[in-house]
C-alpha cells in the first residue's frame, strides 16, 4: 500500500496516532443522530475521528467542550501515478457553516467552509485552545513526523521524551499535553513502535529566518486573540512557547533593541502567571511586538 497520511495527538502525556482513510471523515465530538446511524455508543465531551458512512470510529481520548460536533472534515484522497495523496481539511461545524470556535493550522485560523491543503509537519488545532494534531506521513506499517531542525516545533510528549533519550532535544518546554521542542540537528530516528521522526534543515538562512519570525509571530498572535476572549492564563501558555533560550537568542540577534526589551518584558509579565497577570498591559506589549516583527519580516 502507497503513503496514506495520518494524525498525531497527544493524550494524557502518551502518544496516540490514527492514520486517515481515504473519503471523507469528521474531526469533532459526535452529534447524538451521527451516533444512532452508526450504531455507537459515544462520550459526548470527547473528540473522535470519524465518518458517517461507517468504518472506524477513533476515540482520541480527548475532552474538550471548546471543540464543536462535526468540527472539522477531513478529506484524504489517493494519489496516482507520479501523483501523492491529498489530504485537506475544512472548518466544517454542526450544519457545514462553519465551527464557533474556529479551526486552526499553524496557528492560523482558516476560513470556514474552505478546504485547506494539509502538509506532513503541519499543526492542526481546533479552537484556539483546543487539541493539537500533527499531520504525518504514513507507509507500510510506519508513521513518519517531520520536524525542522534548530526551529521550535511541538510534538508530543513521549515522542519529546525518546527523542531527549538519545541526545537530540536541544531544548524543551513543556505545555500542557504537548512539548515545545529545538531538535539539535537533522535526523532520522526510529523510535520504535512504528514511528519515525525526520528532523530537516530547511537550507538557507534567509529561509530559516523568515520562517522563525513567522512561527513567532503566528504564536504571539494567537495569546493576543486568547486575551480578546478574557482567557488570560491560556494566553501565558502560548508565551511559554517562546520562553526559550533559541527565540531569545533569534531576537536578540535581529539587532532591534526595542524588540527585544518588549520580547524580555512579554516573558517577565507571562512568569507572573495566569489570571494575576495584567491583561491590558500584556496585551499592549503583544502587538507592539507584533508590530515590530512585521517591520523585519517585510524587510527580510
Amino acid at each position: 500500500m502507497g503513503m496514506r497520511y495520518a494524525l498525531v495527538w497527544s493524550e494524557g502525556g502518551r502518544e496516540r496516532r490514527a492514520v486517515i482513510s481515504f473519503g471523507e471523515r469528521f474531526l469533532g465530538r459526535v452529534p447524538r443522530e451521527d451516533a444512532e446511524a452508526l450504531g455507537v455508543s459515544v462520550n459526548p465531551f470527547a473528540v473522535y475521528i470519524y465518518s458517517t458512512d461507517g468504518g472506524e470510529v477513533v476515540n482520541t481520548g480527548i475532552e474538550s467542550l471548546v471543540v464543536g460536533r462535526r468540527h472539522a472534515k477531513l478529506v484524504a484522497r489517493p494519489g496516482g501515478v507520479g501523483v501523492h495523496p491529498t489530504l485537506d481539511i475544512i472548518d466544517h461545524g454542526m450544519r457545514g457553516t462553519g465551527s464557533r470556535n474556529g479551526t486552526y493550522v499553524n496557528g492560523e485560523r482558516i476560513r470556514p467552509g474552505e478546504a485547506v491543503r494539509l502538509q506532513v509537519g503541519d499543526k492542526v488545532r481546533l479552537a484556539s485552545i483546543g487539541p493539537i494534531f500533527i499531520v504525518a506521513a504514513h507507509s507500510e506499517g510506519e508513521t513518519v513526523i517531520r520536524a525542522v531542525a534548530d526551529l521550535p516545533e511541538e510534538l508530543p510528549r513521549e515522542t519529546a521524551d525518546k527523542l531527549e533519550r538519545i541526545g537530540l532535544i536541544a531544548e524543551r518546554r513543556d505545555v500542557d499535553d504537548m512539548a515545545v521542542v529545538v531538535i539539535s540537528r537533522s535526523a532520522e530516528v526510529d523510535l520504535g513502535g512504528g514511528v519515525r521522526v525526520e528532523s530537516v534543515d530547511i537550507g538557507s538562512e534567509v529561509a530559516k529566518r523568515m520562517r522563525f519570525m513567522w512561527r513567532i509571530g503566528r504564536v504571539a498572535q494567537l495569546a493576543i486573540d486568547n486575551l480578546l476572549e478574557d482567557r488570560c492564563s491560556e494566553a501565558v501558555k502560548e508565551i511559554e512557547k517562546l520562553d526559550l533560550e533559541v527565540v531569545r537568542r533569534f531576537i536578540k540577534g535581529l539587532g532591534d533593541e526595542k524588540l527585544f526589551k518588549t520580547y524580555a518584558d512579554i516573558v517577565a509579565l507571562a512568569r507572573l502567571g495566569g489570571e494575576g497577570v495584567g491583561k491590558d498591559s500584556l496585551l499592549r506589549l503583544l502587538r507592539r511586538f507584533v508590530d515590530y516583527l512585521d517591520v523585519h519580516f517585510i524587510t527580510s
